[in-house]
């Protein structure tokens, strides 16, 4: 009886042994979107030159966020430079409601519809 008991306490020791272990080993659990239910963007990389320079400058376009961004290498500072991101729903939305937006120019007319001014007619 006393065997039996030694043994049944050593089976139970040795499972909480084991749980003690199995709560100290970190997990092994992927955090790859971990920012909050952020909806992860659909960007578009679009390559070009800095004119006047050696520099080239890359484009970032969010289709999914309506922003845009750049980044460039400075060769001077060897450096990754950026700009900040611009929200194009802000820029492009009073221009697709019909309004004139922001940077439009609102005395240029539209190509082909201005009426040209009237002219005396020689004499």
């Amino acid at each position: 009886m006393k065997t039996k008991l030694i043994w049944g306490l050593a089976l139970f020791n040795s499972a909480l042994a084991f749980m003690l272990v199995w709560r100290l080993v970190p997990s092994n659990t992927a955090y790859a979107q971990a920012g909050g239910g952020q909806r992860v963007g659909e960007c578009l990389l679009i390559p070009a030159e800095i004119s006047g320079t050696a520099d080239a400058v890359v484009y970032v376009v969010d289709t999914s966020n309506g922003t845009l961004g750049a980044m460039y290498f400075d060769a001077t500072t060897s450096r990754m430079q950026h700009m900040p991101a611009i929200d194009l729903q802000r820029v492009f939305g009073a221009a697709m409601n019909g309004g004139s937006g922001i940077g439009a120019n609102p005395g240029m007319a539209v190509p082909n519809t201005a009426v040209p001014p009237k002219v005396p007619p020689r004499k």
